[in-house]
């Protein structure tokens, strides 16, 4: 019994002393809060632009380093200052400065001229003449553009050339080749099929 005793005020010895440690290592320790650091960064921007185009109302993502989260704002936002874009003339490299605040991150895009990639369809013309007829010049053009647009053209129009017309003689397939020559880039053609009956 008196083993337990001691050993009991021994153990309680022992607490208080560490308690007291403890509490004079904590109380001589200088807290300080984390420094806060931040990044900003364009997110999936589109870097292609063609003249005339305005720039999208792309996102930047606020990165905070000392906590690990992030959030959005939009270029549209109050707070961000974008310089640099212009879209009046091709350029192969344009440096964009977008601002935040006081952060600041860069993306470089190009500006291209709007030119016609291919001739899509040719629609809406006569497929059969009978020997000896003239050509009909009804039908309908649609090009192409480097920027996904379309624009339809008239068979008739000046920058559309048909060639390989020829109704003196009857045929089940005479190939006409059908050319638009743009006022920029090269010209496009495409083949249509018809029958001289």
């Amino acid at each position: 019994m008196k083993r337990t005793k001691i050993f009991a005020i021994f153990m309680l010895i022992c607490l208080a002393m560490a308690s007291t440690i403890f509490f004079v290592a904590a109380d001589g320790c200088n807290v300080t809060e984390p420094t806060l650091s931040y990044s900003i960064s364009a997110v999936n921007p589109r870097l292609r632009y063609f003249i005339g185009e305005e720039l999208d109302n792309e996102r930047i993502r606020i990165n905070s380093y000392a906590d690990n989260t992030h959030r959005f704002v939009y270029f549209s936002d109050a707070a961000v200052t974008i310089t640099g874009f212009n879209s009046s003339q091709a350029v192969a490299a344009q440096t964009i400065t977008i601002s935040y605040g006081e952060l600041t991150t860069t993306m470089v895009i190009s500006v291209e001229a709007v030119l016609p990639e291919r001739i899509a369809t040719v629609t809406g013309f006569r497929a059969e003449y009978e020997q000896g007829s003239p050509f009909d010049y009804r039908g309908t053009v649609t090009i192409r553009y480097n920027n996904h647009s379309t624009r339809q053209l008239l068979l008739s129009d000046p920058a559309i050339l048909i060639t390989g017309f020829d109704s003196s003689e009857i045929t089940d397939r005479q190939v006409l080749t059908i050319m638009y020559i743009p006022a920029l880039g090269p010209p496009l053609e495409t083949t249509i099929n018809i029958r001289i009956v």
